[in-house]
C-alpha cells in the first residue's frame, strides 16, 4: 500500500496524463475518512492513513463503465459495481445528493 503526503499528488499518479481530476471532495467510504475524487474516467477514493491528514492510500478505483448503480440521498451515496459489491459514502452536511449529480453527469459525459 503505497502513502503518500498529498492526496492529488497520489491521484494524479493513479490517473495518469490521459484523465484529470474534475471533481474532489472530503467524505467517508464505509467509515474511514479520506478523499472521493471523480475524473474524466474513473472514481477514486484516497483513504486517510494518518492522522494529521499526511498519507493517503487507494481504497478504491471504480471506472466509470463498471458502476452498475448509484443511490444518493442527501447524507449518504451508495454505489453498487459490477460484482455486486457496495461502496458506502457518507458525509453530514447533506451535500451528496449534489456530489451524486455531479458523478452522474461526469458518468454521461464519459
Amino acid at each position: 500500500m503505497k502513502k503518500v503526503a498529498k492526496w492529488s499528488d497520489l491521484a494524479e499518479e493513479i490517473l495518469g496524463s490521459e484523465d484529470e481530476i474534475q471533481r474532489s471532495y472530503e467524505v467517508k467510504l464505509n467509515g474511514k475518512w479520506g478523499y472521493l475524487i471523480m475524473s474524466n474516467r474513473k472514481l477514486l477514493f484516497l483513504e486517510d492513513k494518518d492522522i494529521r491528514r499526511e498519507k493517503y492510500s487507494k481504497a478504491l478505483e471504480l471506472p466509470y463503465s463498471y458502476i452498475f448503480e448509484i443511490d444518493v440521498t442527501p447524507n449518504s451515496m451508495v454505489i453498487l459495481d459490477g460484482d455486486g459489491n457496495e461502496f458506502d459514502f457518507t458525509r453530514a452536511d447533506g451535500s451528496l445528493e449534489k456530489i451524486g449529480k455531479e458523478l452522474q453527469d461526469l458518468i454521461a459525459a464519459s
